[in-house]
């Protein structure tokens, strides 16, 4: 991989296998994540390993934008949150997109209880990151609890 990338898009149903070299990528502002499979419960757990290995590849970004069929995917395993620490360090902003997901299909109580969890894994070494939440709708929401 290129040590001068800015912008790193991954959108589908596999996550890629990344590696970088020691120091990462210490330009890259802005990492976009989202997952176009099916989530369910059976889910290989594979996947969420694939997409937690991925998120230690760029864990010097400083924006992230997940959509909200990634916490949908994370919701599953609650336990593999808890027991990886987070990687992104150096989070200035968390943006949770659910501006799509919410119009396809209805998301259960279990996804919103887990949301924080998921939520507060991914600001665990970047507390003061702004996390911005956009809706259906287009309406944002900046604090997030």
């Amino acid at each position: 991989m290129t040590p001068k990338l800015r912008y790193f898009e991954c959108r589908g149903f596999n996550f890629p296998r990344l590696t970088t070299r020691q120091g990462g990528l210490p330009v890259l502002d802005t990492l976009v994540v989202d997952y176009t499979g099916y989530c369910s419960q059976k889910k290989d757990k594979k996947t969420v390993d694939d997409l937690l290995m991925l998120f230690s590849s760029f864990y010097n970004a400083k924006s992230l934008t997940v959509f909200s069929s990634v916490f949908h995917l994370l919701s599953f395993f609650p336990d593999e949150l808890v027991n990886r620490g987070s990687p992104f360090g150096d989070l200035k902003c968390l943006k949770m997109d659910f501006s799509l997901f919410l119009t396809q299909s209805p998301l259960s109580d279990e996804f919103w209880k887990f949301l924080p969890v998921v939520k507060a894994y991914l600001l665990q070494k970047s507390p003061d990151a702004k996390c911005i939440m956009i809706y259906h709708n287009g309406s944002i929401s900046r604090r997030i609890e």
